[in-house]
């Protein structure tokens, strides 16, 4: 009997935690809304701090309700048992007395001064232009104790202003009620710029003082959270504030004054590297992927550049090296090749893919002591590849056709070429017994160099302008290069040599024509092209169909904007970077 009643009280008590534990399960969330971090967007809740907790639900099993108010709202409820939580919040002895924090910092919040993109009385890391200025900051704040720290050091004298949150802040920012704003990096957008940065602390999460339990979840599930994934809030962080603290980095003072007065930068490149960069012989223009990246290079920045080509870029490596070149385009840097021309060398504005090319039916050990063709000028790539498998023989080609050759007749194992590179020129249908070797992925970062003869300020002028490039800008250049094929056909050559193709061809055009003069027949046709194809060699014939397709219509006097490939989509793409070579054929994406 005793067993029974003992029993019957343990299975009670195993309840009553079941249901307390399932009563506790929504968690309470106080936020301020801050850019980036927490806040509606789009319709939904969204930013850094939600998809941390998000992370901390999967450990938990918490379901949550967000609350919005002002920083100082947000303290009093979670003070006064109203919510069980609030984030980003600096630590503090008065703090502490009221409040619990997270053993593990949520966000390294830095300290930093921004101003309006279109401000130009207020320069980066120029301290003395914020004399005198007009500056909002978000009540309550702890930064805001460094703010001040930071001025009187710099003996700088300004009109503050004092905001509930974030959103208010950016607001009189946009409206012209204040020339700059005082806050952590959680505000930062697209429209604003940085001033300076000049102090960090961390942030953590907080709650009451008597929710010890609940912190200890928290804290149990952020440890987790750690060692299944030790780099989750560094990849959280990029994902949020990475590119916005790229854009953010304005001009210094005497890198506007270099700009003003700097005469154009002297640039060489390769003139046989299409569709890279390459010299049309047609009207002696030079053009390609690297000519367009700079393109827009020099329309962020206001500088100026000439080109120069070269046969090959052991030519332009030796114009710089004495000084009659100042920029050498697309480059892959490395210790040795710098120790070599003494010269420095920007961030990497693309990352290109390697294809690896062997003998159809063979398999190779990437382990052992391969026999790689690679084409001689490439200096700094073939530097990258002896690092990365110093195992490996780099065998030399004059040409891209000389190292394909290698491989064909046994010389070498396999070869090198950059994918974009090899599928525009059609090299893997012109080698039918050479196939992709899809077990390695290369992705080798290209930059510019820059001769040291040049101001220091040429090299944080690229840089700064790099990192501004947007994604989607560069997707496009790389699909304009890549896709249009630049040289003529003549429809009828085009039509002889394949038949099939172009009736293909007229089929899709009839069917594309009906597709828009129909648009608003729910029953119209709608375009799914099938082509017929051998496994093997699918990517080659319809790169290569794409490209003779553009050839073709040109040849019939019909103007096409640059690509066949996406231009009539409607639906919403994807800018992604590394998603940048999808349509190109890449290495890992046939």
């Amino acid at each position: 009997m005793l067993k029974r009643i003992l029993t019957a009280v343990l299975m009670l008590f195993v309840l009553l935690v079941v249901n307390s534990a399932g009563a506790s399960n929504t968690v309470r969330i106080a936020y301020s809304d801050i850019d980036n971090f927490v806040g509606i967007k789009d319709g939904r809740l969204a930013g850094y701090g939600v998809a941390l907790f998000d992370a901390i639900a999967e450990h938990t099993g918490w379901t949550y309700e967000y609350k919005s108010g002002s920083w100082e709202q947000c303290l009093e409820w979670v003070k006064n048992g109203e919510a069980d939580f609030t984030f980003p919040a600096q630590y503090s002895e008065q703090r502490a007395a009221d409040f619990l924090f997270s053993r593990q910092n949520c966000i390294l919040d830095f300290a930093a001064i921004y101003t309006s993109g279109t401000n130009s009385d207020i320069l980066y890391q120029d301290y003395q232009s914020l004399q005198g200025k007009r500056l909002g900051m978000i009540k309550g704040n702890y930064l805001n104790l460094c703010f001040d720290k930071f001025v009187g050091s710099k003996g700088i004298s300004v009109q503050k202003f004092y905001y509930s949150s974030g959103a208010e802040v950016n607001e009189a920012l946009a409206a012209g009620k204040i020339d700059a704003i005082m806050s952590g990096n959680c505000v930062l957008d697209e429209d604003k710029k940085l001033v300076a940065k000049f102090d960090y602390l961390p942030a953590y999460i907080i709650t009451g003082k008597n929710n010890t339990a609940l912190m200890e979840q928290l804290d149990q599930a952020m440890r987790a959270i750690t060692l299944e994934n030790p780099y989750f809030t560094a990849a959280l962080y990029e994902n949020f504030y990475g590119r916005a603290d790229k854009l953010a980095k304005g001009f210094t003072r005497a890198e506007l004054a270099y700009i003003q007065t700097a005469a154009p930068l002297r640039v060489v490149g390769d003139a046989d590297n299409y569709p890279m960069e390459w010299l049309d012989g047609k009207n002696g223009v030079y053009k390609g992927a690297y000519q367009d990246v700079l393109k827009l290079l020099a329309q962020d920045s206001g500088l100026t550049m000439e080109m120069t080509y070269t046969p090959d870029m052991a030519s332009s490596w030796e114009l710089l090296a004495d000084g009659r070149a100042d920029v050498i385009s697309g480059i892959v840097w490395t210790k040795e090749l710098e120790a070599q021309y003494d010269f420095l060398h920007t961030d990497s504005f693309l990352k290109e893919n390697y294809l690896i090319l062997g003998r159809r039916g063979e398999s190779f050990d990437f382990n052992s002591r391969l026999k790689v063709a690679m084409k001689t000028s490439f200096i700094g790539t073939a530097d990258y590849i002896r690092q990365k498998y110093p195992q490996w023989q780099i065998v030399d080609g004059d040409t891209l056709e000389s190292c394909l050759e290698m491989v064909v007749n046994g010389k070498a194992d396999i070869m090198l070429g950059n994918s974009i590179v090899m599928t525009t020129n059609r090299y893997l249908s012109k080698y039918a017994s050479l196939m992709p070797v899809m077990t390695v992925s290369m992705e080798i970062p290209v930059g510019f160099g820059i001769s040291k003869k040049c101001p220091p300020e040429v090299l944080s002028i690229f840089n700064k302008s790099i990192q501004k490039l947007d994604a989607g800008a560069l997707d496009k250049i790389i699909l304009d290069n890549s896709i249009v094929k630049h040289r003529a056909l003549d429809w009828r050559e085009f039509i002889k040599k394949k038949f099939c193709l172009a009736v293909q061809l007229a089929v899709e055009i009839i069917i594309h024509h009906f597709a828009i003069l129909n648009a608003d027949d729910p029953f119209r046709l709608r375009r799914n092209p099938i082509i017929m194809c051998n496994e093997n060699h699918g990517a080659a014939l319809l790169a290569e169909l794409m490209q003779d397709a553009h050839d073709l219509l040109a040849g019939m006097g019909i103007k096409v904007a640059g690509r066949l490939v996406g231009q009539n989509d409607r639906g919403t793409g994807c800018h992604r970077a590394c998603d940048r070579h999808a349509l190109l054929l890449a290495t890992g994406h046939f």
